[in-house]
Order: C-alpha cells, then sequence, then structure tokens
C-alpha cells in the first residue's frame, strides 16, 4: 500500500457499510486490476441509492450489488470493445458499457451515468457517441449518458426499486 500523508486514515472493510455525511456507504469488491485494485460503491441516502463503480472489468454477483439501485455510475472506457485480460485466473480491464448495461438490466436498474470514458469515447463527435450510447441503452430498456464536467442531475425513483422496498 501506497504511503501517503494523510493525517487521517480508514480502512474501509468490504461489504460494512458506514455513515458519512448522512449518507450509508457501503464498498463493493470488483475485479479491475492486480496493481490497482478497485471497489465500487452502494450510497444510500434515504430511500434513494446510486453504485458508483468508474472502474470495473466484471462486477461479482451483480444481483445483489444492484438490489434497489435507482442510478448505476459506470465505467466509461469503452462502448464495445473489449479490454478485458487475463492475469493467471484473475481478469483485469475494463466492462464495456455494453456489458455493464446487462448487468442494469437484468436487475432493473433504469438509469447511468458513464464516467472515466476512454479514448474511444472522448476523441468522437460527442453528438454521435451520444447517439450510439442512447441506442445501446434503449436495448436494455435504460436511459443512459455520458457524465461531464458541471452536469446536474435528478435521479428518479424506478417502480421496480421503489416498489421492492
Amino acid at each position: 500500500m501506497a504511503s501517503w500523508p494523510l493525517a487521517i486514515r480508514y480502512v474501509v472493510p468490504p461489504r460494512h457499510q458506514f455513515a458519512l455525511a448522512g449518507v450509508l456507504v457501503e464498498a463493493w469488491p470488483v475485479e479491475h486490476s492486480v496493481l490497482a485494485p478497485a471497489v465500487g460503491y452502494r450510497l444510500t441516502a434515504g430511500s434513494g441509492r446510486i453504485f458508483y463503480v468508474p472502474d470495473v472489468a466484471q462486477l461479482p454477483n451483480p444481483a445483489a450489488a444492484l438490489r434497489d439501485v435507482d442510478l448505476y455510475v459506470g465505467d466509461g472506457a469503452t462502448l464495445d470493445r473489449s479490454l478485458i485480460r487475463w492475469r493467471g485466473a484473475v481478469r483485469i480491464g475494463h466492462a464495456t458499457i455494453g456489458t455493464q448495461l446487462g448487468w442494469c438490466a437484468a436487475v432493473g436498474v433504469k438509469q447511468a451515468v458513464f464516467t472515466h470514458c476512454g479514448s474511444g469515447i472522448v476523441r468522437s463527435n460527442p453528438q454521435e457517441i451520444a447517439v450510439t450510447l442512447g441506442a445501446m441503452a434503449r436495448e436494455h430498456g435504460i436511459r443512459a449518458r455520458f457524465a461531464h464536467d458541471g452536469l446536474s442531475m435528478t435521479v428518479l425513483k424506478t417502480e421496480s426499486s421503489s416498489s421492492s422496498r
């Protein structure tokens, strides 16, 4: 573990909820990298829930991770070109947006935003790539967009997430 000059350091155990500024936070283990491990975060405020995972090759048990999630904020490294590699038995890299939309659709998550976008996305025409993402998302019954600086949005409760509580 790197030695950073932090006055106070906390280790967050996976799947252990803690409160931070009125938000329940739960670190969720994901597969991403051997050298730069990552976690996703389930964030719960009131009856709303967001799952945030900007770096992910595989989300173990997506049904449990995304249960009752209103907004998925995911890894925008690639739309549909696989960036998954293997180091022995360990999957590393980045899941496609298409794969992540599949995880969301299978559990009933209706809204997604993608961040940490890769070169294939950021070097594309913004309007064309947004149309491509919109079409992919509609195939899964999801509203999706790319994040951008200054983005402000209202997260809507969906029938599936509000009725299962």
